[in-house]
C-alpha cells in the first residue's frame, strides 16, 4: 500500500499551463436581485449611530434597523 507521502502528485509544468508571467482575468458580473435587503446593505456603508464612524461592509445590527459598532456596543 502506498504511503501518504507518495499519494500526492505535484505538477511542475505550471508555466506551460498558464504561460510564463501571464495573469488570468475573469470578466463576469454577479446578478443579484436589487430588492434584497442584504444586497442593499452591501451597497450602503453603515454609520454607527453613537460614534458616527463609517463601516463600509457592516450590516444593521440593532432591533430598530440601525448599526452600532462593536466598540460602542461593548463600552456604551
Amino acid at each position: 500500500m502506498p504511503s501518504i507521502d507518495t499519494m500526492h502528485q505535484s505538477f511542475d509544468g505550471i508555466d506551460e499551463l498558464c504561460g510564463s508571467g501571464e495573469q488570468l482575468e475573469f470578466d463576469f458580473e454577479l446578478d443579484l436581485p436589487e430588492d434584497n435587503d442584504f444586497v442593499k446593505s452591501l451597497r450602503q456603508p453603515q454609520v454607527c449611530k453613537k460614534c458616527q464612524e463609517i463601516y463600509p461592509y457592516a450590516e444593521p445590527n440593532q432591533k430598530d434597523g440601525t448599526f452600532k459598532c462593536y466598540s460602542c456596543r461593548l463600552w456604551g
